[in-house]
């Protein structure tokens, strides 16, 4: 898949340390920790029937620069039970039942069985990456910080999530790598922008049908995708 090297490293990342919304209940009785913040959050996106983001991902190679390096945009979509996620030339699908891989520039196609959670908010996950954490109760929102000293599996030294008070809603996500030394902090920065949902077009993008069929117990691709080599797992 012909992408830039941020776009390659931001997309593995992402499959790191990014994941669909699901969750654990939130008691008021708790004191409010990062821990508790997380439980909240993940419970409102798996409560949730519908909703959508476009997502900014800006890279800065030095964090204390206000232009970024690279930047792009991807879009989630939970419609009526299925999860969608495009990240430029691939599209990911989650029908519940088989998960739908799209890459466009490779013309492939892959249908499997094999849970998904190539998702952009991995917030539970990070509990055990990182081994200290910090919260700053602000007017409108809570920063959740984890941090690492040592070098880790991610290269992530320390990474905020700006949450909202209000509904728990994910506002900003900033990733702050180890970089050749301590002047010099890469930062991926991800914004999380409400889209209004198009029922009808959003449902048609949806459509399993459109992707791929079962013809006599096997998996067929689709006439739209005919062209496309059909990978199944």
């Amino acid at each position: 898949m012909a992408v830039s090297k941020f776009a390659d490293f931001s997309i593995k990342i992402i499959r790191i340390s990014i994941i669909c919304f699901f969750s654990l209940s939130f008691s008021q009785t708790k004191k409010t920790t990062v821990e508790t913040i997380f439980d909240n959050v993940e419970k409102k996106y798996n409560d949730q029937k519908n909703y959508s983001y476009n997502i900014n991902y800006k890279f800065y190679n030095d964090s204390k620069k206000t232009k970024p390096t690279e930047s792009y945009q991807s879009t989630i979509i939970k419609l009526n039970g299925v999860q969608y996620q495009k990240l430029q030339n691939v599209e990911l699908f989650d029908f519940g039942d088989k998960n739908v891989m799209v890459e466009h520039n490779e013309k492939i196609i892959q249908v499997s069985s094999i849970e998904n959670k190539n998702y952009p908010v991995l917030i539970k996950a990070y509990l055990k990456i990182f081994s200290k954490s910090k919260l700053v109760e602000e007017k409108d929102r809570y920063v959740c910080t984890l941090y690492e000293e040592k070098l880790n599996q991610t290269n992530i030294q320390y990474i905020k999530i700006y949450v909202n008070k209000k509904d728990f809603s994910l506002i900003k996500q900033e990733l702050y790598f180890f970089g050749e030394n301590e002047e010099n902090i890469p930062k991926l920065e991800v914004s999380f922008i409400t889209r209004k949902i198009d029922a009808k077009k959003d449902s048609e993008l949806l459509k399993k049908s459109n992707y791929y069929k079962v013809v006599n117990g096997k998996i067929k691709s689709s006439e739209k995708y005919k062209d496309y080599r059909l990978v199944v797992h």
